[in-house]
């Protein structure tokens, strides 16, 4: 399963017809918890674009899957995106902590690439 979260509209189109398995992250479930979400299955009905920052975490992906999936995504959209995988603990946080924690390490590791 993918979650995507900064998409526009017609970035998530794009990628559902190529991957079934996605659930777009709307403006207004950044309160909801991410597992909460995942056992629902389903976006909002009012999708509004969260963020500025393009983020897939994925879930229950196979390993070996993982960086094939990231370089077709990456190929297919062309921008700058954030990826991670799900862990125990972060289903059980908040859309809103999860982006400002993975906005915070993507800072980090781009600094440090920088250096």
């Amino acid at each position: 399963m993918l979650l995507l979260i900064g998409f526009p509209e017609d970035e998530v189109k794009r990628l559902k017809e190529k991957y079934a398995d996605i659930i777009p992250i709307a403006a207004d479930m950044e309160d909801r918890v991410l597992e909460e979400i995942i056992k629902e299955g389903k976006s909002s009905e009012n999708y509004q674009i969260l963020g500025d920052q393009r983020m897939v975490i994925m879930h229950d992906v196979p390993k070996e899957n993982l960086s094939k999936l990231i370089s077709k995504i990456r190929k297919e959209i062309g921008k700058h995106i954030i990826f991670a995988t799900s862990t125990p603990t972060s289903l059980k946080w908040k859309i809103s902590d999860l982006m400002e924690e993975l906005l915070e390490e993507d800072r980090y590791f781009r600094e440090q690439r920088a250096k």
